[in-house]
């Protein structure tokens, strides 16, 4: 950090200590970073918006009612001034897809200041989905969409408009050998995932991915 630059801690801290005392101020701060599962030094312009609701709420046990709205104002637009990264849709219909999807992935890993495993995982499992579209389907695409609230999570939805899947409990259930690869992506995503849900027919194929960073 620019030495005389105030990190987002201090800022929100500024803030609040208008309206609390100091020791009121770090309590509700230190509260609202513990509901949101976040540390002070991963709190920053990103990550600012998660935990401002969890203050304005417990800033109502303290502040006199005529000076709460001021307060929230203060507060969101203090958390607005930075933009957390927006979803990205990539349309799958050959390798260098792929690519592009992996990459879209990593970028808003990065952007949510992830650790290299964590990038690696969804790096992963963005390749294998993508990959299964190609060779099963031909055609699709990829969302990768940063999930608010609470620790910084992050969805992988893959839909195609493929055959759908045979076998599937077969295939879920780590069973399954196929001469072609088809279901290793599958469940090497599952297993990767916190949150895993597939739904396929005969119309397509829609698998999502939730990863905790």
């Amino acid at each position: 950090m620019v030495k005389g630059i105030k990190d987002v801690h201090e800022q929100i801290l500024d803030v609040l200590s208008r309206y609390l005392s100091p020791l009121n101020a770090k309590g509700v701060l230190s509260r609202a970073l513990a509901r949101a599962d976040l540390r002070r030094d991963q709190l920053d312009d990103v990550t600012a918006p998660q935990v401002v609701g969890n203050i304005q709420r417990a800033a109502r046990l303290f502040v006199d009612p005529a000076a709460l709205a001021q307060l929230e104002e203060e507060l969101t637009r203090l958390a607005s001034s930075g933009q957390a990264p927006a979803a990205v849709k990539v349309q799958v219909n050959g390798e260098r897809d792929i690519v592009k999807a992996r990459a879209a992935g990593r970028q808003i890993c990065e952007q949510l200041r992830a650790n290299a495993f964590s990038v690696q995982k969804v790096a992963t499992v963005v390749s294998e989905l993508a990959r299964n579209i190609v060779s099963y389907a031909e055609q699709g695409h990829m969302e990768v969409t940063p999930i608010p609230g609470g620790r910084a999570r992050v969805r992988i939805v893959a839909v195609d408009d493929g055959p759908g899947i045979p076998n599937l409990a077969r295939i879920l259930s780590g069973k399954y050998r196929s001469k072609t690869g088809l279901g290793l992506g599958i469940v090497g995503s599952k297993r990767l995932a916190d949150k895993f849900d597939i739904q396929t027919g005969r119309h397509g194929t829609t698998v999502s991915v939730e990863i905790v960073l």
